[in-house]
């Protein structure tokens, strides 16, 4: 897993402190959202596309279950680009003054062989999206986290003196 920790921001933990943590939270979870933003889009970008539909098998305890159901396929034919598509963001609940944004796909079962693209195999050489896009947008990723947690906090923050 790759992860980056942000440090030097003082003053904007210090301000998170004086909010109650539900409120908190959601600053964080919006600004983590928004740095987010451009990893997942530059990963989208990265990602080498297949050249025609190929069949995706699925695995052995699936072809017993539609066996039973009289289905005689237990491939399911997949479009080029799908992988790309289904690279998403989603929140990761915390507790108290804790978020968490993680860049994930859709659908768990059918994005299985992601890894294998990434890293490779002894027979397939690793052509990686994730970490040349992370390492890429990084700084754009901070820059965008603090302008919006700034933003944020200066919302909450003046509503919470107006009321």
């Amino acid at each position: 897993m790759i992860e980056c920790k942000v440090t030097g921001l003082k003053e904007l933990q210090d301000e998170l402190l004086t909010l109650s943590p539900k409120i908190a939270n959601q600053a964080l979870q919006g600004a983590l959202v928004a740095a987010s933003y451009p990893i997942v889009k530059e990963a989208q970008k990265n990602i080498i596309r297949a050249i025609a539909p190929y069949r995706l098998y699925t695995m052995a305890k699936d072809r017993l279950m539609a066996k039973t159901m009289g289905l005689t396929s237990v491939a399911q034919v997949v479009e080029p680009g799908w992988l790309e598509k289904n690279l998403v963001r989603k929140r990761v609940k915390q507790d108290q003054h804790g978020a968490q944004t993680i860049i994930a796909f859709k659908n768990q079962r059918q994005t299985f062989f992601w890894k294998f693209i990434e890293f490779g195999t002894s027979k397939m050489k690793a052509t990686p999206f994730l970490r040349p896009a992370f390492e890429s947008q990084q700084q754009v990723a901070v820059d965008r986290f603090k302008e919006s947690l700034t933003e944020k906090l200066k919302d909450l923050t003046s509503l919470k003196v107006g009321k």
